[in-house]
C-alpha cells in the first residue's frame, strides 16, 4: 500500500474542494427553490439580495495566522436565511412617472446643471430658445460629465473633453470637430420635460417608454392672485409608496396627528387605473395655528403619478403646498413643498409663518415614522385602517413591467381582521 497522500494545493485538492461546495451549492439551491420563478422571486434583480447566491459560490478566503488560506465553511441554510439579507423596503426603487428635476428659476439661459437622483448622473440645461432639455449625465464618448465644464451653444451641449456636440431633444451627436464622420453609435438618452408649477418635470420610464399620462397645471402656481412664500426640501429614507400610503392609513391621522376624523375619502380620477388620485379629509383638533374659528381644517390632495402633489388646506387661512418626490437612490427620497398663499389673505406674515411652520411639523411626525420603518407585504390590518391593498394595487401601475409579479405580490393579499363583538 501506498504513503497516503497528504492534502495540499499542490495535489489538486482546493480544486476538488471547490467542486465540492459548488454541489452543495446546488443542492441546496434545489430543496429551497422547486422552480427557477421562485429562485427569480426570492433574488429579484433590483434586490441587494439578488447575487447572494452567486457570491456564496466564491465565498471569501480567510487568512490563518501562519499564512496559509483555508475556507468558510460550506452550510445548509433555511429558506429564511437563504434569502437574508433582507431589505428594509423591497419594492422597485424607482416608479415611472415624472419627477422633478429642479425647481424653474434655478436654470437660467445657458446654466448647466448637474444632477444626481434616481441613482443616476443626468445633466440639465437650458438652450437659447428658452428650453430646459435633460440627457445622461456622462459623454458616450470617453465618459466626461457633460455639466462639469459643459457649454451650450445654440440650443445644443458641448462636451467639455473633447467637444463632441450634443442634441439634447433627440439625444444624437451633432458635431465631431476633428472628425469628418460621426460614429454611428454616438447616441445619448434624453428625457422629456415640462415646465410647469415652479418646477422642470422629467419623464422616467426603465423601459424607455414614452408618457404615458401628463400631469396638470396647478392653477395657483400661475396665478398672480397667490404668491410663492416659502419652499423646503427634505431627504429621507424611505420609497415613495411608503409615502403615499399615508393618505388610505386613516387610524395613523388619529394617532399620529391627534386629528379627530370627520370623514375621509379616496379614489382614482377617472378610471380605477388613471394615474391621478384625490384625497379629501374633513378633521377636528385643536390648532389655533392651523384651524378655523370652529376647530375645523379641510384637507384636499390630489397626486398625479408618483412624483407630484398638490394639497389645498382651508381652515385659519387658505394655503397650498406643491409637494415634489423625488428618488434620490435606493430608500432615499427628496421630498419638496413649495407654500402659496392668497395675496389678499387677511393674515398677517407671523400668522402665515406660523400655519406653514404647524404643517412643517405635522409632517416631521410621519418622516421619523418613514425614516424608521419596514414595508410589509403582507400587514395585519384592523377595521378601520384603511383600504391599503386597493391602493397598493392601484400604485403597482408605476413599476417596470419585469417587475410586475413582485409588484403583484407586494400588492397584496392584504386582509383586515375585524374584532368580533
Amino acid at each position: 500500500m501506498g504513503a497516503r497522500e497528504t492534502p495540499s494545493l499542490e495535489n489538486g485538492y482546493e480544486p476538488r474542494f471547490e467542486a465540492m461546495c459548488g454541489a452543495l451549492d446546488s443542492v441546496r439551491e434545489h430543496f429551497l427553490y422547486s422552480t427557477e420563478q421562485e429562485r427569480a422571486a426570492a433574488h429579484p434583480p433590483w434586490s441587494s439580495a439578488a447575487s447572494a447566491a452567486e457570491e456564496a459560490a466564491h465565498a471569501p478566503r480567510a487568512q490563518n495566522a501562519g499564512g496559509g488560506q483555508r475556507y468558510k465553511s460550506a452550510h445548509f441554510e433555511s429558506p429564511s436565511a437563504a434569502r437574508s439579507p433582507m431589505k428594509r423596503i423591497p419594492l422597485p426603487p424607482v416608479p415611472n412617472g415624472w419627477y422633478k428635476a429642479l425647481y424653474s428659476d434655478a436654470l437660467e439661459v445657458g446654466d448647466v446643471k448637474p444632477l444626481s437622483i434616481l441613482d443616476q448622473e443626468f445633466v440639465a440645461y437650458r438652450g437659447e430658445d428658452g428650453q430646459v432639455r435633460l440627457m445622461d449625465g456622462y459623454c458616450p464618448h470617453l465618459g466626461a460629465h457633460l455639466a462639469h465644464g459643459g457649454k451650450v451653444k445654440g440650443n445644443a451641449l458641448i462636451c467639455p473633453f473633447h467637444n463632441w456636440t450634443w442634441d439634447g431633444s433627440t439625444g444624437s451627436c451633432l458635431d465631431v470637430p476633428y472628425s469628418e464622420q460621426i460614429p454611428p453609435r454616438a447616441r445619448t438618452r434624453t428625457y422629456p420635460t415640462r415646465e410647469q408649477n415652479g418646477y422642470v418635470m422629467f419623464w422616467f420610464h426603465s423601459e424607455q417608454a414614452p408618457p404615458t399620462f401628463d400631469i396638470d397645471v396647478i392653477p395657483e402656481t400661475a396665478d398672480p392672485s397667490y404668491r410663492l412664500y416659502k419652499r423646503v426640501d427634505w431627504q429621507i429614507r424611505s420609497h415613495i409608496q411608503e409615502v403615499y400610503e399615508n393618505v388610505v392609513d386613516v387610524a395613523h391621522f388619529r394617532s399620529l396627528h391627534q386629528m379627530d376624523v370627520q370623514s375621509v375619502s379616496w379614489e382614482p380620477v377617472g378610471a380605477s387605473d388613471a394615474p391621478t388620485v384625490k384625497l379629501h379629509i374633513n378633521l377636528v383638533r385643536e390648532s389655533e395655528e392651523q384651524s378655523g374659528a370652529d376647530g375645523g381644517t379641510e384637507i384636499e390632495s390630489y397626486m398625479y403619478g408618483p412624483g407630484l402633489q398638490v394639497t389645498r388646506l382651508s381652515g385659519k387661512m387658505k394655503g397650498v403646498s406643491v409637494n415634489s418626490l423625488t428618488p434620490l437612490g435606493d430608500e432615499k427620497l427628496e421630498v419638496g413643498h413649495a407654500y402659496y398663499v392668497e395675496r389678499s389673505d387677511p393674515a398677517s406674515e407671523k400668522e402665515v409663518e406660523s400655519f406653514w411652520d404647524y404643517y412643517m411639523d405635522d409632517h416631521a411626525l410621519d418622516f421619523n415614522i418613514w425614516n424608521n420603518k419596514r414595508y410589509l407585504e403582507n400587514p395585519v390590518l384592523a377595521k378601520g385602517d384603511g383600504d391599503v391593498a386597493s391602493f397598493r394595487r392601484w400604485f403597482k401601475q408605476f413599476y417596470p413591467a419585469s417587475n410586475a409579479t413582485t409588484a403583484e405580490h407586494a400588492a397584496g393579499p392584504v386582509k383586515e381582521h375585524h374584532r368580533h363583538e
